[in-house]
């Protein structure tokens, strides 16, 4: 009887299996500890080296720029060894890859030293990562927690239809936090294309790593989403559903992993890089001036009608509305909507030069973004803003050219905006209605005249190469300048 209702009435029986899938949740009495950030050991050997920098800036942060990916995965894996107390790291995703995995061994290494280390990741993409993940927390210093995870383990899309509002706010936060002394902050996820070692696609990304009193807030943000309600341990959110890894098994394979690597040109790469050699040298510069570490509220992704001040936009729009001279965004994800786009007009009106760097349709790997973007870029050119959307291919140094070591596509990933050539931020944010409104972010606000300087002078030298200049033609139609042929 069931099976010929079941063959007269499909729709019913489909509709039955998505009730009862639907009804899945994760268990709600469970062990989970508080715990908050440690404060810096004074006698650890990345406390004493920090510390003989800042005595010479007092009050200031010390900024160190990681534009390049290579460098990026340095300055992670050094602070992982230099580490003595504690590791938190707080990211959207992390790749199983060949980048992923060696911050994995970084991160086991710092850890059998006995440094604490917390892992929390948004579960958005984390399904090539879960085995690897849960085997590492299986150490007795490591805990990793899921912010926001899928009830309905076997079929995640179901929460899409079950759960909309809450399964589409996702953490996009990104931190590497290390003994309290130091952190990185930026656009940067972990996996190869942020770091230069896919064969397939490069993120030009940014992000920096800073030293000061301003660490602190940035642990104390990572405490707030750690010790927060939709922070669950990843030994609760897979049960007993899949046998975990043994510890030891993803030791060798780590091990393994490594000595493959060791044998590749990215390794060579990684091995001549001047950033690596500055450091090993303790030459690598460094800038000096104010920092400010801005967030949203894990409340944005819990709570529909999180307040105002609880949204890093509205901290970050008054630092936009004080620009006096020259705007700077780079977005790879820009969508203004009609708000955006108005503002940006009023900006222009007011004296303040408006320029825009984007993603073209084929550098950016959401074309449904793209799309979004698209329809106002005309407004934006009528409006008075400048507009460049970056070229696919990569503009490669002999370096890269000798060793083939570079990547079928480009894409613009980093998220930065440069105010009146002394102010910037760096960190998470897009400027699109899913980061402004939707995902939670983080980013540093920067007083430095002398890091944007280097910054901006470096970008603005390598745009003529990389960049398409959009313009209006006579017609009122859009057009795109390509500086490398001199020709419209």
């Amino acid at each position: 009887m069931i099976e010929k209702s079941v063959n007269r009435n499909p729709c019913l029986f489909w509709i039955w299996v998505l009730f009862v899938v639907g009804c899945s949740s994760l268990p709600k009495n469970y062990p989970k500890s508080e715990s908050h950030f440690i404060q810096s050991n004074p006698e650890s050997t990345l406390a004493q080296n920090l510390h003989k920098l800042e005595q010479a800036h007092p009050g200031q942060a010390g900024l160190v720029p990681l534009s390049s990916g290579m460098d990026a995965l340095i300055g992670r894996i050094a602070l992982s060894l230099s580490a003595g107390t504690s590791l938190d790291l707080q990211y959207y995703i992390w790749h199983n890859d060949i980048s992923g995995k060696l911050l994995m061994a970084a991160v086991l290494n710092a850890a059998d030293r006995g440094v604490r280390v917390r892992i929390l990741i948004d579960e958005i993409h984390g399904d090539d990562v879960e085995e690897p993940l849960r085997a590492l927390g299986e150490h007795p210093l490591i805990e990793v927690r899921l912010f926001n995870p899928f009830h309905n383990r076997s079929w995640k899309n179901l929460d899409f239809l079950t759960r909309f509002s809450e399964a589409n706010r996702r953490m996009h936060n990104k931190a590497f936090i290390a003994d309290n002394v130091a952190a990185v902050v930026g656009g940067r996820n972990i996996g190869d294309e942020y770091f230069e070692a896919s064969k397939d696609l490069d993120f030009g990304d940014f992000d920096v790593v800073v030293f000061g009193d301003v660490v602190t807030d940035v642990s104390k943000s990572f405490d707030l989403y750690w010790n927060h309600p939709m922070a669950v341990p990843i030994e609760v959110t897979y049960g007993s559903s899949k046998p975990v890894l043994p510890l030891e098994d993803l030791r060798k394979n780590l091990i393994a992993h490594r000595r493959e690597v060791e044998a590749t040109p990215y390794a060579e790469a990684l091995k001549e890089s001047a950033f690596l050699s500055n450091l090993k040298e303790r030459k690598l510069e460094t800038f000096w001036g104010t920092a400010v570490a801005i967030a949203d509220s894990p409340e944005k992704i819990s709570d529909e009608n999180t307040s105002p001040k609880d949204l890093l936009i509205h901290q970050f729009a008054k630092t936009m509305g004080r620009a006096e001279k020259e705007i700077f965004i780079v977005s790879p994800y820009f969508v203004p909507g009609d708000g955006g786009v108005a503002q940006i007009a009023a900006t222009v009106k007011r004296g303040v030069k408006v320029k825009i760097l984007t993603n073209s349709l084929a550098s950016n790997d959401v074309s449904i973004v793209h799309a979004g973007y698209k329809r106002y870029r005309k407004a934006l050119l009528e409006a008075g803003a400048e507009i460049y959307e970056l070229k696919p291919t990569l503009h490669m140094t002999p370096k890269a050219k000798k060793k083939k070591m570079f990547a079928s596509r480009s894409g613009l990933h980093g998220k930065v905006y440069f105010f009146d050539n002394h102010k910037m931020f760096a960190g998470s944010m897009n400027l699109d209605p899913r980061s402004l409104y939707l995902n939670s972010e983080m980013g540093l606000v920067i007083d430095s005249p002398e890091l944007i300087q280097a910054l901006l002078s470096d970008v603005q030298d390598r745009m003529s190469e990389t960049t398409y200049r959009l313009y209006l033609d006579e017609d009122k139609d859009l057009r795109w300048e390509s500086f490398t042929k001199g020709q419209k």
